[in-house]
């Protein structure tokens, strides 16, 4: 699906331990309109595998326009380790 077809607002999220690199590649490669959060759940599915309480999920707000959306997405992580 091409980005330009794309309903907006869209964030777009990350989930990988290594941060430079695709934080970078959506910056130049995503539409400039396009909101863009960087997390790292620090557990595994291992870890996780009864529930995310007490587990520490890492988030970066690269780019982000629309905080509503953002904080949604964030609130989900969050009501799970919280």
């Amino acid at each position: 699906m091409p980005l330009a077809s794309l309903k907006r607002p869209t964030l777009f999220v990350d989930v990988l331990s290594v941060k430079e690199h695709p934080r970078e590649l959506l910056l130049r490669e995503l539409p400039v309109d396009s909101d863009i959060l960087c997390t790292h759940p620090m557990f595994g599915p291992v870890t996780g595998k009864n529930g995310w309480k007490g587990l520490t999920f890492m988030y970066d707000k690269v780019r982000i326009r629309n905080e509503a959306i953002c904080s949604g997405f964030i609130q989900i992580f969050g009501s799970e380790v919280g």
